[in-house]
């Protein structure tokens, strides 16, 4: 994500995402809650020195998959609960047609 594109999104100015970076400035809490948000990253990795790659953090490039991550984390608890379900029950009726037919054609 570009410095441009970051400060779009949480609503600050390139130039303050750049002295960020640079270690000129520091952001505020509220800004790192929204760069958390905005780049799908657990806070507690961008409030600690937790190296990345022994963090277990998932990196998400696809545009799609961070616009489903992004409608799916704006939804209440109970919503991403249902919906997780439903996804849950939608992979397993999708392998029992799989095996349904793996079974008619081995006959």
């Amino acid at each position: 994500m570009t410095q441009r594109r970051l400060a779009d999104e949480i609503g600050v100015s390139h130039g303050t995402v750049a002295q960020w970076e640079s270690h000129r400035k520091v952001p505020k809490r509220e800004n790192v809650k929204k760069i958390a948000q905005v780049t799908l990253t657990d806070l507690t990795l961008l409030l600690t020195d937790i190296p990345r790659d022994s963090s277990g953090a998932l990196l998400v490039t696809d545009p799609r998959q961070q616009l489903l991550l992004r409608r799916f984390l704006r939804l209440p608890r109970s919503a991403q609960d249902n919906l997780l379900e439903l996804l849950r029950v939608t992979v397993n009726v999708g392998r029992e047609v799989d095996e349904m037919g793996h079974s008619s054609h081995s006959k």
